[in-house]
């Protein structure tokens, strides 16, 4: 049921990941609410991925448009302006897509880990799910938000995704954390276009935890 997440940090859009959704069932022992949370934010987080590797074709396209005109012995100064803009606005929308993307994986990951973390503990599970958690968040206090929670007989994959996670942290630059910050007169909507070098690890990270941890807490049931 589900497709074992990737054990890299992944950093080229084109290989971003989908991962298959629980499937709500009478074993589940979670209340309805978490079960339509946790599901609706799996198939969410699964469009942005889709939407940012259409827009980062598109992108490409618009490069490989550059490349031919720059080569054509023609001026061609219509078509490289043309594809000039064309590939500024790709980049800017595919940057959009991803502060969307790591805004919906982040509150997947949070909201895994504390049902994750609950059935761990032998706790009971959340009656429902908090409010939406930012990137940012995340980006100042880990440990709080995303640790790493083991549960059943998944502790390979939960372990090498949390550290995925970790690992994307660890690398970001002051630059992009800011990006991350979701305020949308502070951070990516007052800097040019493509003038912070972004890319979807932490996002991809967080999703693949997520997407972990939903299954071994599907996995917990099928095993109870």
């Amino acid at each position: 049921m589900f497709a074992a997440p990737p054990l890299q940090i992944i950093g080229a859009l084109m290989d971003l990941m989908t991962y298959e959704v629980i499937s709500p069932r009478d074993n589940l022992a979670l209340p309805t609410a978490v079960i339509d949370e946790l599901v609706d934010l799996a198939v969410a987080c699964n469009y942005i991925v889709d939407a940012i590797q259409t827009a980062n074709l598109g992108e490409s396209r618009a490069q490989g448009l550059i490349y031919s005109a720059n080569s054509d012995r023609r001026s061609a100064r219509h078509t490289r302006k043309a594809a000039n803009e064309l590939a500024l606005s790709a980049l800017d929308y595919t940057e959009h897509l991803i502060l969307i993307y790591a805004r919906h994986a982040a509150t997947y990951a949070t909201s895994t880990v504390r049902v994750a973390g609950a059935i761990a503990a032998g706790r009971p599970a959340p009656e429902s799910m908090d409010t939406p958690i930012e990137p940012s968040q995340i980006i100042k206090e880990p440990h709080t938000y995303v640790p790493l929670v083991c549960l059943g007989q998944d502790h390979e994959v939960l372990a090498s995704t949390h550290e995925a996670v970790m690992g994307a942290l660890s690398r970001m630059t002051a630059d992009t954390a800011m990006f991350y910050e979701g305020d949308r007169e502070r951070s990516m909507w007052r800097r040019p276009t493509g003038s912070v070098e972004v890319d979807a690890a932490l996002p991809s990270a967080l999703h693949a935890y997520a997407a972990a941890l939903a299954f071994a807490v599907s996995s917990h049931f099928d095993s109870a």
